[in-house]
């Protein structure tokens, strides 16, 4: 073998290696059991029904902009849930409930003080916020 192509695949592997760990703690940071559905806006409400039905999941709670939190209620895991829920024409879209985080800290920017936009009265409060 070449040593151009033993570093190559050297390279390749240090790649694969260090990208699975960041995969699958992203593909964990959902809550277990739920999904957030969106239906299109001309689905009745009994399609949507349906939809529940056939997908083994039960509406838990209405959210902002129309969307729906789903309870998964017949076992299947959150990635099967979408899955089944994305095939449906009535559905807009399906995600998995995603824990979100916050970001706590200020910026090091040197002239983060000349923007008044983030202190003050007049501003946005942003180191509380």
């Amino acid at each position: 073998m070449s040593t151009r192509r033993l570093y190559l695949l050297l390279a390749l592997l240090a790649l694969l290696v260090c990208a699975t760990p960041v995969a699958s703690a992203v593909a964990e940071d959902h809550v277990p059991g739920e999904v957030s559905v969106k239906y299109n806006d001309d689905t009745t409400e009994h399609a949507e029904a349906v939809v529940e039905r056939e997908a083994g999941t039960d509406t838990e709670t209405l959210l902002p902009g129309g969307s729906e939190q789903l309870a998964i209620e017949d076992g299947e895991t959150v990635a099967e849930t979408v899955d089944e829920l994305r095939q449906d024409p009535n559905v807009a879209y399906a995600v998995p409930n995603l824990v979100v985080h916050a970001a706590s800290f200020i910026p090091n920017d040197p002239e983060l003080g000349l923007q008044w936009n983030f202190f003050e009265d007049f501003g946005i409060g942003m180191p509380e916020a």
